[in-house]
């Protein structure tokens, strides 16, 4: 007698049951997934920030002093002139190319928006952009409806908060503590007399969705800015045509589709954002060190402050 064949089957319960398992599983890997990356970002965004500050510290030392410009000494053709600080690193981030191109641009021309031959106006710079902002990689469209580049970092030129501040009896700053970057023809090292580890040179600010400030290549602002620095809580009027609180604005979470949050420090990591010290070091600082940032902002303002 043959034996009789059995089939095996899945009854619709244990279908069921093992899709659930499956979803409770993925529901517990993505945050891991998500973590993982923003964890990779951040690390790679802080090595963008070590290679400007290893950049900056080669300016000085062969320049004499940090990147800024211009001195009244110099003409429109000097890229100086018209150039950001980070375009007049480029030789130090591995761009000499770029750099060379910038420099003949200058020399014929101190309109940068005119492209060609200010090619580097459109040239997205890996060093300078945040791997959390993978919107940076292309040339964005800003409010003149150009293409341009842009950066995820702002030089910090000091501070409008705290008592090296210059303030009037109401209050009201009048005159920003000096910074790393602002002053002309640039500051060197020495002059951070509150000690390189203890002063911001740099942070983070992504640009708007509108892309109304952040361009990385020259001083010409690209909407309303601010663009290659920003000194601490200082007081804007105006954002995409509507009013930005006047009172000035500190280190906090901003959005993208907010344009009056290209006007303070924040980033797109959660819980705060890398800083890069004069020292050419990199920390990450939670939004919770906004207390202190008005001291890291100043190079001579005499604070004492512990940063964590």
């Amino acid at each position: 007698m043959t034996p009789t064949s059995r089939r095996y089957g899945v009854t619709l319960i244990e279908m069921l049951t093992v899709v659930s398992i499956i979803g409770v599983l993925v529901g517990m890997l993505l945050p891991a997934v998500q973590s993982v990356r923003g964890a990779a970002a951040r690390a790679s965004c802080q090595n963008s920030m070590k290679q400007i500050g290893l950049a900056l510290h080669n300016y000085e030392s062969a320049h004499g002093r940090l990147p800024l410009g211009p001195s009244a000494k110099i003409g429109p053709e000097n890229p100086e002139w018209v150039l950001s600080w980070m375009a007049l690193t480029l030789p130090y981030v591995e761009q000499d190319a770029l750099w060379r191109q910038a420099a003949a641009a200058c020399r014929e021309t101190p309109v940068i928006r005119r492209n060609p031959p200010h090619v580097g106006y459109v040239t997205p710079v890996k060093s300078f952009v945040c791997a959390a902002d993978s919107r940076l990689m292309e040339p964005g469209i800003s409010p003149s409806r150009k293409r341009e580049a842009f950066t995820s970092y702002l030089g910090l030129a000091g501070s409008f908060v705290g008592p090296a501040a210059i303030v009037t009896d109401g209050g009201r700053s009048i005159r920003a503590a000096p910074g790393v970057f602002g002053e002309r023809p640039g500051n060197r090292i020495a002059d951070i007399t509150d000690g390189a580890s203890q002063t911001v040179a740099a942070g983070e600010r992504p640009p708007p969705a509108t892309f109304e400030a952040g361009g990385w290549y020259g001083h010409a602002e690209t909407g309303a800015g601010p663009d290659e620095d920003i000194r601490y809580g200082q007081p804007w009027m105006y954002g995409n045509g509507i009013g930005c609180r006047s009172e000035g604005y500190h280190f906090g979470p901003g959005r993208l589709d907010n344009p009056c949050d290209r006007n303070h420090l924040w980033s797109l990591h959660r819980g705060g954002g890398n800083f890069l010290f004069a020292d050419g070091s990199v920390r990450f600082l939670a939004y919770s060190a906004d207390s202190i940032l008005p001291a890291l902002a100043t190079r001579a303002g005499g604070e004492v402050v512990e940063v964590p």
